[in-house]
């Protein structure tokens, strides 16, 4: 038993003319104590506060190179989904958006190895408040977990500040949601420990 953090990053809107984003993309991943570690030497090398949370859309382009070469020599492990909104079959557009990410989220969840989810707790960025998509998420990820005979002791939104995990998922959603391509291969630097996987329709 351990615990899991998922995060994703775009919205799941299709009104692109509006600023709506091309992708989607969901990190679940694991963060041991080395991953713990490293984040925390990371603050300490650049001067940055004790409690500075990493996020991607906001973090400089000057720490976000570190941040990654900083993650591959730690334990953690981890599974990034990518959607990209322009290539969904209609179904998905007329979806509302909780039911898109609990959709996908369950899918992300699922391609983790099954003894890693098995009574596992999986915490969520989020507020603590949002009932309904926390039920969403809850429901949807165990209902797709079922066939794999595997379930999930606890489900639980977290904000990400709190929880180095969830900063590792959104760095790692961040990366594989942006347009621009040096981004993207900031997941490079993590080698085999992060799977990668497009959606390509079903």
């Amino acid at each position: 038993m351990g615990t899991l953090y998922l995060d994703w990053s775009g919205d799941a809107g299709f009104k692109f003319r509006r600023a709506s984003s091309r992708f989607i993309a969901f990190a679940c991943v694991t963060c041991p104590p080395s991953a713990t570690e490293a984040l925390t030497r990371l603050r300490v090398d650049y001067q940055l506060r004790a409690n500075f949370c990493f996020h991607f859309t906001s973090a400089s382009r000057l720490i976000k190179r570190p941040f990654f070469t900083a993650l591959a020599k730690t334990a953690f492990m981890g599974v990034v989904f990518r959607v990209d909104k322009h290539k969904l079959e209609r179904k998905f557009q007329t979806m509302g958006g909780d039911v898109l990410i609990a959709r996908f989220a369950a899918e992300v969840v699922s391609q983790l190895p099954k003894h890693t989810l098995n009574k596992a707790t999986l915490l969520i960025d989020g507020n603590r408040d949002e009932a309904a998509l926390a039920r969403k998420l809850r429901v949807t990820i165990s209902e797709r977990l079922r066939g794999g005979a595997v379930y999930l002791k606890r489900t639980a939104m977290r904000p990400a500040c709190e929880e180095d995990g969830l900063q590792v998922a959104d760095m790692l959603a961040g990366a594989a949601a942006s347009e621009h391509l040096e981004e993207n291969a900031l997941l490079g630097y993590l080698g085999d420990k992060v799977q990668l996987t497009d959606y390509t329709g079903g």
